[in-house]
């Protein structure tokens, strides 16, 4: 008899208190990061030591039932998986689902509600990935984001049980070091995807479970090759028993949040909880420090309210914050006198879930004799869930009276220095503010502003994040005309477009478009994640010799700033303070050789950016209560119009009062809805500004 073999004897009957003691420490990281607690400034790890020890839990129960029995009952086993996790998961889900009714309306609820749809089925980490929700924004995080990684966890308990029948299938000795040969490729080349992705940037990073089956890998590797690798000598378990909780202690306090996560610091946390799960069971009776600590009563009664704690835990602190801060800010910003009441609120309601919801359904006989019963019960709960959040959300898109609470004594911008000309042009062109602009909108409206934009999102002369050369057939206007005019950017620039197309066709002008998505103008190596961003260097070093070649008349530039910048003195990333210096030399070195040239060229300051989405407000509430003040939103001039300001033949242009007020950025305009999201504004608006652009570019082009 192998020692997995007999292990399937003894942990049946017997409760592995080390196990319960990783849970306690896994959930109560978490907990306390959210929660913001200073302690557990790196509790995210707790997530990583879950995974672990579901690897080793389920890779090694998985093995042992085909040593003891010949095969895997894998619906059986997924049928219990189902029976154990859903019901749970579905009352919180529900919970949810009412208070995103009664708190969050409009887009942001319908938002959310989506969320708790692909949460039902276990999959949000995949739709958190392709919508692109960053889990570190957390003013932009939803109440089920925390179930990213149990999805994670459910695709891992499909994943590698079919692998293992597949597997077993073609082997029928060798099994257990059969299992670590393959465990150890994958998490080869799982950990390789997870760099490549943190490399480039990519969200799948965090969420695909290809970058996190290395985790769950190295908990089955615990389990297979780890049973029968114990140190004989007493003293070296326990060393290294302690090696490992320090390292757990260390990295649930000491890691950067701020760094790349997860990389190859992930190795530290996830190796710790291996190394203490593959000594835990031969040593944790052998020290008796760790031997009181396990038995502690607190520890046991986390160990088991684990599951339930982290399904509660996130909903209670999210729309706890969201009744505390105004405006929301995120839970991990809440003050501890409101932090610590709700994570004990969390904890009650764990324990209510554990005893009268967790626990009867893993153990109902009426679904529990067959793994098919427990599937199909399962998926008829998400299921449920599904269809309640869809009818839902079909209400949460309406208008209500009021708003966010606005300031009125919001100071009025000062930073706005355009030349008295410039300034007269925006003043007698720029859309009015009306008393109309403050009616009720059509949910339709809302709705049409969300995709409104320029044509070249259609015709392919805004450049996508994959290209790095410039895009054919993009001028507009007679080809003989003898003003050339080019517009150059990234998407700030392109939400000019018909405005200055328009324009320029008044004055019988040729317009050529470069722009390209996040691609920022300025003569610098900007980077995706840790590694030089290829594609748009190549691109804008392409734009900027072929305006360079060609000659045109006037250039329009515009583009936000993008301070992920490489020092070329260092050969690594920029700090703030020295990214700042390279942006703002990169934009004169640009705008220089256009001068030098013969180009005149008109740059303009990057738009406003909010903090919340204008749509998301007017979705639920007037106009009148949609409106954000000026001063918070705007974007240090430096980067643009102040850098350019002594160079011959540039007129730089601030528009900001051609979107805003002196004091607010009202959402409506001169009729139109303004903004498409935090910072672009919507085509409809951007044609309002046509005659502006028209007499801009007629003064520029005069001098």
């Amino acid at each position: 008899m192998t020692i997995l073999q007999s292990q399937q004897k003894s942990e049946s009957s017997v409760v592995r208190k080390d196990i319960q003691a990783l849970r306690a420490l896994a959930v109560g990281s978490v907990v306390a990061y959210h929660a913001g607690l200073p302690i557990f400034g790196s509790g995210f790890v707790g997530v990583d030591i879950f995974f672990v020890i579901s690897g080793y839990l389920i890779i090694g129960l998985l093995v042992r039932e085909r040593l003891t029995t010949g095969r895997i009952a894998l619906v059986t086993f997924i049928g219990r998986r189902a029976r154990r996790l859903i019901p749970a998961s579905t009352l919180v889900l529900l919970v949810t689902t009412f208070l995103i009714s009664v708190t969050m309306p409009g887009l942001a609820g319908q938002r959310a509600l989506d969320d708790v749809r692909s949460a039902a089925f276990y999959f949000a980490n995949l739709d958190f990935a392709l919508t692109g929700m960053d889990y570190w924004a957390t003013q932009s995080v939803g109440p089920v984001v925390h179930f990213w990684s149990l999805g994670v966890e459910e695709q891992f308990y499909i994943f590698f049980p079919v692998l293992l029948v597949l597997v077993f299938l073609l082997i029928k000795k060798q099994v257990v070091a059969t299992v670590t040969a393959i465990l150890v490729l994958v998490s080869l080349v799982s950990f390789a995807l997870m760099m490549h992705y943190m490399n480039t940037g990519s969200l799948w990073a965090f969420y695909g479970p290809q970058s996190r089956a290395w985790e769950f890998a190295l908990g089955g590797i615990a389990a297979t090759f780890g049973a029968n690798r114990h140190f004989k000598q007493i003293a070296i378990r326990r060393v290294l028993i302690w090696v490992g909780w320090g390292l757990l202690l260390y990295s649930a306090i000491a890691i950067d949040p701020i760094a790349n996560y997860p990389s190859a610091i992930t190795l530290v946390p996830v190796g710790a909880a291996a190394l203490v799960l593959s000594l835990g069971s031969a040593s944790d009776f052998n020290d008796p420090i760790l031997s009181r600590v396990y038995s502690l009563r607190i520890v046991q009664r986390l160990g088991d309210l684990s599951y339930s704690t982290y399904l509660w835990h996130w909903p209670v602190l999210y729309f706890g914050a969201r009744f505390v801060q105004k405006p929301f800010h995120g839970p991990e910003e809440l003050p501890s006198v409101w932090g610590i009441p709700l994570i004990l609120l969390s904890f009650a309601l764990a324990a209510a879930t554990y005893k009268w919801v967790e626990n009867p359904f893993r153990h109902a006989a009426f679904i529990k004799s067959s793994g098919m019963k427990s599937l199909a019960f399962g998926l008829s709960l998400s299921l449920a869930v599904s269809v309640i959040a869809a009818a839902v959300s079909t209400q949460q898109l309406r208008q209500q009276t009021g708003g966010p609470a606005t300031s009125l004594q919001a100071p009025e911008i000062s930073n706005v220095t355009n030349a008295e000309a410039v300034a007269k042009i925006i003043k007698e062109f720029a859309p009015k503010q009306s008393v109309a602009d403050y009616n009720p909108l059509q949910p339709q409206q809302i709705l049409s502003a969300q995709k409104d934009f320029p044509d070249t999102y259609y015709n392919g002369c805004h450049a996508g994040d994959d290209i790095s050369k410039l895009p054919e057939n993009c001028s507009f206007g007679p080809t003989d005309s003898t003003i050339h005019i080019y517009l150059l950017g990234d998407s700030r620039a392109n939400q000019f477009f018909s405005p200055v197309r328009d324009a320029a066709e008044q004055i019988g002008a040729q317009l050529t478009s470069r722009t390209r998505t996040g691609c920022a103008m300025s003569d610098v190596i900007l980077m995706t994640g840790e590694t030089e961003y290829t594609n748009c260097n190549s691109w804008r070093d392409a734009a900027v010799k072929e305006v360079l070649f060609l000659k045109p008349d006037l250039v329009i530039m515009s583009s936000a700033t993008n301070l992920k910048i490489l020092d070329p003195v260092t050969g690594s990333r920029a700090t703030a303070k020295r990214a700042q210096e390279l942006y703002v030399l990169g934009v004169q070195k640009i705008v220089t050789e256009f001068s030098r040239a013969g180009i005149k060229v008109i740059l303009t300051r990057d738009t406003p950016r909010f903090k919340s989405s204008p749509l998301d407000c007017l979705s639920a509430y007037l106009p009148e209560g949609c409106r954000y003040p000026v001063g918070e939103s705007v974007i240090e001039p430096l980067f643009t119009t102040e850098a350019v300001k002594d160079i011959p033949g540039v007129l730089p242009v601030d528009l900001t009062l051609a979107l805003c007020g002196n004091q607010f950025c009202e959402t409506v305009r001169g009729g139109q809805i303004v903004w498409r999201d935090t910072h672009h504004i919507t085509d409809s608006y951007a044609r309002l500004l046509t005659p502006m652009f028209k007499e801009l570019i007629s003064f520029e082009l005069a001098k």
